[in-house]
């Protein structure tokens, strides 16, 4: 996501406010959790999802649960918006676009994520949200993941919608993706890489279906899941070699 170095006026309490009772679902979307707990079982989807801030009085990282240096988290007796204007809390929590400025991401509570300097460096930096939030989800659950098991895992998203993954160019367009300064992490080209198939694949399957019918595009979408599946097979193999 983009750096702090262009001045965001909204204040690191107000982004905790929008994001305090929401969760985040293993395919990236987003929704309302009930009860103030992260562990509160009356959350929505509890088994495939976790909640953006795990408790409100503890501020962390809310990629890789980082906690923040030189916080007191012994203290008590203040009040959330003391615990989210504290000095050391606005040094070390970045505030990050979801979607970047510069991809027509605005400067509001709900494009914006409170990460360390590190996660927000990795983040990935395109215009397809939910990409964003499986990230987030993946990093949760495997802090500081390579690249290249992000790989896999976005090659296994596209093989579970039967999907294989297509490389045109077209992924890596500064339409899609941005950087930090010079930077362009990661998980912003495999993120963009399944943003722009998914789309492509849409496109396509609306013209079979308009110009052939359904029963013709049911018949090339399994012809894909097969594609699909020895594709992510080889680029698993691939990935493996290449970390030995």
């Amino acid at each position: 996501m983009e750096t702090n170095v262009q001045r965001i006026s909204i204040s690191h309490y107000a982004i905790f406010d929008y994001w305090k009772d929401k969760c985040i679902t293993k395919d990236g979307k987003f929704e309302i959790e009930i009860g103030y707990e992260a562990h509160d079982d009356r959350k929505a989807n509890i088994q495939n999802s976790i909640a953006v801030v795990r408790d409100w009085g503890e501020p962390e990282c809310w990629a890789c649960r980082q906690e923040v240096p030189g916080y007191d988290y012994g203290k008590i007796d203040q009040g959330l918006s003391e615990v989210w204007k504290d000095k050391n809390v606005v040094h070390f929590l970045n505030k990050a676009h979801i979607i970047p400025h510069a991809l027509g991401g605005g400067e509001n509570p709900e494009n914006m994520f409170l990460l360390c300097e590190e996660c927000h460096r990795d983040s990935p930096d395109t215009k397809y949200k939910d990409q964003f939030f499986k990230w987030v989800y993946k990093r949760r659950h495997q802090p500081k993941s390579k690249g290249a098991m992000y790989l896999i895992e976005a090659a296994k998203w596209l093989e579970e919608h039967g999907l294989p993954l297509l490389v045109t160019g077209e992924e890596w367009s500064f339409e899609n993706i941005n950087t930090h300064g010079g930077y362009i992490a990661p998980e912003s080209y495999i993120s963009s890489a399944v943003g722009v198939n998914v789309e492509r694949w849409e496109r396509i399957f609306a013209l079979i279906r308009t110009t052939a019918g359904e029963k013709t595009e049911m018949a090339f979408r399994d012809l894909l899941k097969e594609t699909a599946k020895v594709q992510n097979e080889r680029l698993a193999d691939a990935i493996v070699q290449w970390e030995v």
